[in-house]
């Protein structure tokens, strides 16, 4: 079984940080994804006591693949790109009881006949993404080759496949991390076009809604683990989890540690609420983050001429095509390159991605 132990912990300045962690999760009602906020030793590799189950064993790596839509990127586009497309997410419509306590994200979609899409990976048939009503999040498509065999990175990680119908974006395989991945606020400057003075603006095909995310149970301690490298290292960029979350959340970065900078929520379970004008996006991202955001060539988002409509949305009706609930995760969770290892809460890295994580999240 995978126990939980208490790791000492010599320094002042993480301890209130920890301090303020609780502090939170008191406020909020959230659980802790795990039986102690300062994790655990490794038995078998099975979850942790306290988690919603699931295997033990991950991490994503990051793509290189170009995002054939809008050209050559950087690294850092590229990833925040796939993060809040939700490549790896297909979706099943809850059947259970909605989450007992929520937060507020922020998600950018395409549009495209009054319908929104995710900007890079297909939705089930090409559907437009039901709005007003809970999603689960299932796992995307796995990356088999001609053989069926799961295609992985040389690390022995796995890679999801992007692109298909209803997609505004390239294909190809991409690192792993299941869930619905939201933005703290409604900003994305990863989705550009470059316009006629050869400068970057906001795709004018993109808008931004606000979402409501399940925050049952916070499973940041777990994320850390798998962040943990074999010598006892952190790296942020590695610090997801690989099975499906139920119920809960966790903070992950593809950007670099940095001031100013804000990771990403990673939620099991989200809801379109409202559709937001760029008016609204605005003033979020002065409030919450202290940005300006993104600006377009051409003026705001043309809802008219999108056929879309902002404001609260009306709840999706039309729920026949959504396919069940699919979760291979598993399958990935227990290949070679996915190890879950003891915080060390001595390491600087660890330290630094707790404290930016948690007193930069809106």
């Amino acid at each position: 079984m995978y126990v939980t132990e208490a790791i000492p912990i010599n320094k002042k300045h993480v301890i209130g940080v920890i301090g303020a962690y609780i502090v939170q999760n008191k406020k909020t009602g959230s659980a802790s994804a795990g039986s102690s906020l300062l994790t655990a030793k490794t038995g078998n590799q099975s979850s942790i006591t306290n988690i919603a189950q699931g295997p033990s064993n991950i991490n994503g790596e990051t793509g290189k693949d170009p995002l054939v839509a809008q050209g050559p990127m950087t690294d850092s586009e590229y990833e925040d790109a796939i993060e809040t497309s939700d490549v790896r997410t297909r979706y099943s419509l809850r059947e259970e009881d909605p989450p007992k306590h929520t937060k507020i994200g922020y998600k950018a979609f395409f549009v495209k006949d009054g319908k929104l899409y995710p900007p890079m990976v297909a939705n089930p048939s090409g559907a437009g993404t039901p709005v007003g009503v809970w999603l689960n999040a299932d796992t995307g498509k796995l990356a088999r080759d001609k053989e069926g065999n799961l295609i992985t990175t040389q690390g022995g990680r796995m890679k999801v496949g992007a692109g298909g119908k209803g997609t505004k974006g390239g294909s190809g395989t991409l690192a792993w991390r299941p869930g619905w991945h939201l933005g703290p606020y409604p900003d994305a400057t990863q989705f550009w076009k470059k316009g006629a003075d050869g400068k970057q603006y906001l795709n004018p095909d993109i808008v931004f809604c606000e979402v409501e995310f399940a925050a049952d149970v916070d499973y940041q301690m777990t994320a850390y683990e798998y962040g943990v490298k074999e010598n006892g290292g952190f790296d942020h960029s590695q610090a997801g989890i690989p099975f499906l979350i139920k119920d809960g959340y966790y903070r992950y970065r593809t950007n670099t540690m940095k001031e100013g900078t804000s990771p990403w929520y990673i939620s099991g379970a989200m809801k379109v609420n409202k559709v937001l004008t760029d008016a609204e996006c605005r003033d979020l991202c002065r409030k919450l983050a202290g940005v300006e955001m993104f600006g377009r060539e051409n003026g705001d988002f043309d809802f008219e001429a999108h056929g879309l409509k902002p404001g609260p949305v009306t709840p999706t009706t039309d729920l026949a095509s959504i396919s069940p609930a699919m979760d291979e995760s598993e399958l990935v969770a227990n290949l070679p390159g996915y190890v879950r290892r003891e915080i060390n809460w001595d390491d600087s890295e660890l330290n630094r991605a707790f404290t930016l994580d948690f007193y930069d999240d809106p």
